[in-house]
């Protein structure tokens, strides 16, 4: 898992022109998992939003545009940071107690990750990797991979959405 790690940051880190920090965290975890596509999906930043919003989709055009901070999925994420492997789910309901999983989730495919993106013991992200080739069964180390991976990127995101705060503030203060 190290040369995973290792791409992941590298992936990352990388800047290029008109490509998003948050197209790079999609694009390195559906890498992780050798995934076809997915989306990603952040803590509303509008004061009178909750839930969150899709901010990046790569050949995933039925993602739902927000999830809502009471669907289930975001509840049950929220509650168990859990990794959810959505077939398993679907086929085992007994094996993710208390989830439910709504048309829009299985619609964007049934054998697909849902990773929590955990930052500082808050939901800050949800991202979804459809068709992930290299998972099967999800082994402990898998999951491992997967929940650093989620912490990694929403660390990342949340302290380039902080600069950027602090960047607008110190624009008014002048």
């Amino acid at each position: 898992y190290r040369r995973e790690w290792i791409r992941l940051t590298q992936r990352l880190s990388e800047t290029a022109p008109g490509e998003s920090l948050e197209h790079r965290g999609l694009d390195a975890m559906l890498s992780l998992a050798n995934a076809e596509g997915g989306a990603l999906w952040t803590r509303a930043k509008d004061s009178n939003a909750s839930g969150f919003v899709r901010v990046v989709e790569i050949n995933r055009h039925e993602a739902p545009a927000t999830i809502a901070a009471d669907d289930p999925l975001s509840m049950f994420l929220e509650e168990k940071r859990w990794i959810v492997d959505l077939g398993q789910a679907l086929r085992e309901p007994d094996s993710h107690p208390g989830l439910f999983v709504r048309d829009w989730a299985e619609d964007l495919g049934p054998d697909a990750l849902v990773v929590p993106l955990l930052n500082q013991d808050t939901l800050w992200g949800v991202a979804f990797l459809a068709a992930p080739r290299a998972v099967g069964r999800l082994s402990y180390e898998d999951i491992d991979l997967f929940r650093i991976a989620g912490m990694q990127v929403a660390a990342v995101l949340a302290q380039a959405e902080a600069d950027r705060l602090l960047a607008e503030s110190r624009q008014f203060e002048a």
